[in-house]
């Protein structure tokens, strides 16, 4: 299933800050099979993974100078995604048949708007729920029938919605002002979150066919679903004051999902066999795992540093996500140019563009 992660959040991640000289470097993984791999284009500067399909498929988005680009990579060949005309582009899923789905900066001339796109065979749609209010797009997720999910900004706050072949559904819970989807699965069921407009979420919701369902692990102070698979079980992480603890529901019952040990837990995915990947503070700091079962598996790549996040999950438990990489002492010139000497491969995406 497809993970939501601000897009905004990311870039900012990506390009807050110049990099310092004998530090590290934003680097994506997979972990599968007791097995690493550090996925970087070549030319990046910092690469962030969102996305992975059942193909093994990853993508995400890389530093170029001072922006972005998306792309797809597989058996290390690169593919470049970037939206024609952008200003910068972040991809947040993938499907099975390789269409991506994400969001692009417009350029200069005019005010910098967030759109969402899709993008199938090198054929672009833009994705903008026509809201006369809408300032900003920002998509979050596919399904294997192209089906996308994502949130937008208007007058009122905020709404969801869905798109499918140039039709939207818009999508509010009753009351909230508000309201944000996360992930769809392939039948179509969509979860999401909702605010009365205070800093954190009041509680998350599943929407099918014009009904909303509330969701709520009982005595959490606030619950935030963020992905959804085609058995309907969701993942998420739940709130009691300060403390974080991670969550799937199967039918009506809630599991929580706690590291032994950790201060706080964050599920971020989860995939068909109910396995969930997300990460954990300690007194010691930040850590990674897979939990499948109650028995809990720690990601740590070689050359980890200070943190890592893991995005998704496919169904044979590949995990995908970035993480904060310090480099062997003289292997900055190597990393700095993409990993060049390694034989890469990089082809660009034909650029055409059908706006929706």
């Amino acid at each position: 299933m497809n993970l939501t992660i601000c897009a905004v959040g990311v870039v900012a991640a990506l390009f807050g800050s110049a990099l310092p000289a004998s530090a590290s470097i934003e680097s994506g993984f997979t972990f599968g099979g007791g097995l690493y791999r550090n996925i970087n284009p070549p030319g990046s500067a910092g690469t962030a993974i969102l996305g992975i399909n059942n193909q093994g498929e990853v993508a995400g988005q890389f530093q170029v100078g001072s922006t972005s680009e998306g792309f797809v990579e597989q058996g290390g060949i690169y593919n470049t995604v970037s939206f024609p005309g952008s200003a910068l582009t972040v991809i947040q899923a993938i499907n099975d048949s390789g269409v991506v789905t994400g969001n692009y900066l417009t350029s200069a001339p005019g005010p910098a708007t967030f759109y969402g796109f899709i993008e199938s065979a090198g054929v672009y749609h833009t994705i903008s729920p026509p809201d006369p209010s809408n300032t900003s797009t920002f998509v979050s997720g596919v399904n294997q029938s192209g089906q996308v999910v994502g949130s937008f900004n208007n007058a009122t706050g905020g709404s969801a919605f869905m798109y499918a072949n140039g039709a939207y559904t818009t999508l509010n819970v009753a009351g909230a002002k508000y309201t944000s989807a996360n992930a769809i699965n392939d039948a179509g069921v969509v979860v999401g979150q909702w605010s009365l407009g205070g800093p954190n979420p009041n509680d998350s919701f599943t929407y099918s066919a014009g009904v909303y369902t509330m969701i709520s692990r009982p005595g959490a102070d606030y619950t935030s679903a963020t992905a959804i698979n085609d058995h309907g079980d969701i993942a998420g992480t739940f709130f009691n004051g300060s403390t974080a603890t991670g969550f799937i529901k199967v039918g009506g019952v809630y599991t929580d999902i706690s590291v032994p040990g950790a201060t706080a837990t964050y599920v971020n995915s989860l995939n068909e066999a109910d396995s969930v990947t997300g990460y954990y503070f300690t007194s010691a700091g930040e850590g990674a795992f897979v939990e499948t079962g109650g028995v809990y598996t720690m990601i740590a790549p070689p050359g980890l540093g200070s943190g890592i996040i893991p995005t998704s999950i496919n169904d044979s438990g590949v995990v995908a996500g970035y993480f904060d990489f310090v480099p062997e002492p003289g292997a900055w010139a190597l990393m700095l140019t993409g990993f060049g000497g390694l034989g890469l491969a990089m082809r660009s995406r034909r650029r055409q563009v059908a706006l929706a």
